[in-house]
């Protein structure tokens, strides 16, 4: 029989370290409703239920119109039945593959559907003692991207592990591994990787005002990118909210930008007026907008007097005519 469950802000999300390391590619909106599922499935549970939802309720978390939700849920559960999650033990030469639901039942007559969970992924959600991590269902619903909600669970995985003051680090993250497990290959370069994947990320979950002041820094070895450090801050809705000294790139970009002022501006008001003309586009916030535009204008500043030097040198060494 159906367990009949609503959506509550206070429901939270509770899995196996495991499947927050796991390898799988999936879009935000199917993120979104695989964590709505899997926070009906309370501690004491030792198996899992049939998950049935008010249709115009998923709508309302979802944020999604309810004139389409028959068309839009069918999208998203053909989606999410179509991306399957791998776990992997290198160590032991070992791997699980399975989907993250079985079952969805579209009731249009009793505005309802439902989700059915294979009893095989019970370890990673049931009966958890260790290795787990806790996330809020709330903290789903305020992000909007399918790598801010990845990193998230990432980072609240060590949460347990904050002082008194509400301080904690995340051991680095190799850059390696997140491009397996978010399964990025090799579609962005470490810069790119850094500035349009980690940056936006952690940009966002900041906006999010979701009570964790994130800073991450790039760990390298030598001059190649490693991995990235993480350093959180905790605060309640209560407290203001902390404001955090400038990063070591972040001071340097201020210094360069101060030295040559009059074209950073010039090049920055280039950027907004071709963003203009579409807004917001590839962003989820005007503020990850206007932070990409300073990075693409500091950029091309930078490759701008690099080719000045090298032009002023090549003349410089350019025999005079006797």
């Amino acid at each position: 029989m159906a367990k009949k469950v609503s959506p509550r802000q206070k429901d939270v999300v509770i899995q196996a370290n495991d499947l927050v390391h796991a390898r799988y590619s999936l879009p935000a909106a199917e993120k979104k409703l695989v964590a709505l599922v899997y926070s009906k499935i309370l501690k004491e549970d030792v198996v899992f239920k049939d998950y049935e939802f008010q249709i115009k309720e998923v709508c309302e978390y979802m944020g999604m119109d309810y004139r389409n939700a028959e068309v839009r849920l069918k999208e998203l559960s053909e989606s999410i039945l179509s991306r399957p999650v791998m776990i992997y033990d290198t160590d032991k030469g070992e791997w699980d593959g399975f989907n993250w639901v079985s079952w969805v039942s579209f009731r249009r007559k009793a505005g309802t559907v439902t989700f059915t969970l294979p009893p095989k992924i019970g370890p990673y959600l049931l009966k958890l003692e260790e290795q787990y991590t806790n996330v809020p269902v709330s903290f789903y619903m305020q992000l909007t991207g399918k790598y801010s909600l990845r990193l998230i669970e990432c980072l609240m995985q060590w949460r347990s592990t904050a002082d008194k003051h509400g301080r904690f680090k995340v051991p680095t993250i190799p850059a390696d591994k997140l491009r397996g497990e978010w399964e990025l290959g090799k579609s962005y370069t470490n810069k790119e990787l850094k500035r349009s994947v980690i940056d936006r990320a952690v940009a966002e979950i900041n906006e999010a005002d979701l009570g964790l002041l994130v800073k991450v820094e790039s760990s390298l070895r030598g001059r190649t990118l490693y991995g990235f450090d993480f350093s959180c801050r905790i605060y309640t809705q209560e407290e203001a909210r902390p404001v955090e000294p400038l990063s070591a790139q972040e001071e340097a970009d201020d210094v360069f930008i101060a030295a040559h002022q009059k074209r950073f501006d010039e090049l920055l008001a280039l950027e907004r007026a071709e963003g203009s003309l579409l807004p917001n586009a590839g962003f989820n916030t005007p503020h990850l907008l206007e932070m990409a535009q300073r990075g693409t204008a500091i950029a091309k500043l930078r490759v701008e007097l690099a080719a000045k030097k090298k032009k002023g040198t090549a003349a410089l060494k350019k025999p005079r005519a006797r």
